[in-house]
């Protein structure tokens, strides 16, 4: 894992192997990126560990803090990822719009 702030080192532990919707936030606590995932646990952890595209990397760079929320299924985190992605219009969402969606989760 890449260093990282102890807030979010701590949170990383509590996610679940669930389905569910992830805001990423900035020191300021703006909503920069939102996702969604099969499983949180794996998705989140993706972000703080391994290689990244230089946009996804410039994303990582940037997070201050992060929230998430469990769904009970994948169709209701799809869902809630789009009314997510209305209500905050993270920054990141329009900038990662390819590498998102490529991602297994």
């Amino acid at each position: 894992m890449i260093a990282m702030n102890p807030l979010i080192r701590e949170k990383l532990l509590l996610l679940p192997e669930l389905p569910g919707c992830y805001l990423m936030e900035d020191l300021s606590g703006n909503v920069i990126s939102v996702g969604k995932a099969k499983r949180l646990k794996r998705r989140v952890h993706s972000y703080f560990t391994g290689m990244h595209h230089p946009k996804t990397a410039k994303l990582v760079s940037e997070i201050s803090n992060f929230t998430f929320i469990v769904t009970s299924s994948n169709v209701d985190a799809l869902i809630l990822e789009m009314h997510l992605i209305k209500r905050y219009r993270p920054k990141f969402n329009r900038l990662l719009k390819d590498d998102i969606s490529s991602h297994p989760d």
